[in-house]
């Protein structure tokens, strides 16, 4: 018997998990922020943008689909709401949620305070002596360029200066 193919929709649908909140929670692929990702229509957008679409039609230009629930993988048509950029700051804000997580709130960091205070020093103290950018990357597991962003102060500013 030959296979059935799903259509698009259902083949959004059978990524999803329902809660008992009411949210609906996106199984697939996610960006590095939590939203789901899509591949529909030759693109790969947000799945609670798709999920809009579905439900309600095509998003008017320039506007934002932003969620009731706060949980960025939910893609409950209900949960889910228009506006503009504004309104999506405006929300960001009243949610406690307008300052961008750094350091060691942010859930992908690599480094500690502590180890970024050590990076310093040691490049302070020692790159004369050929402890440079890789040596320090390698030593500590990430990338040179954030070795030099961490030095130069662009990253991790505020921890104490040597």
């Amino acid at each position: 018997m030959p296979r059935r193919v799903s259509s698009v929709k259902e083949r959004f649908w059978e990524k999803v998990r329902k809660e008992d909140n009411g949210c609906w929670i996106w199984m697939g692929v996610k960006n590095q922020d939590g939203y789901g990702r899509f591949h529909y229509r030759g693109h790969t957008p947000m799945a609670h943008r798709v999920a809009w679409e579905f439900e309600y039609g095509r998003i008017p230009e320039g506007k934002c689909v932003l969620h009731h629930c706060d949980n960025r993988a939910c893609v409950n048509p209900a949960h889910l709401s228009v506006g503009t950029l504004k309104e999506n700051a405006e929300d960001r804000a009243r949610k406690g949620r307008s300052r961008g997580l750094r350091g060691e709130d942010s859930p992908a960091h690599k480094l500690t305070r502590n180890q970024v205070v050590e990076i310093r020093a040691r490049y302070a103290r020692d790159h004369k002596a050929g402890v440079g950018f890789g040596t320090l990357a390698k030593e500590y597991g990430v990338s040179r360029g954030a070795i030099i962003s961490i030095l130069k102060y662009r990253t991790w500013k505020h921890e104490e200066k040597h």
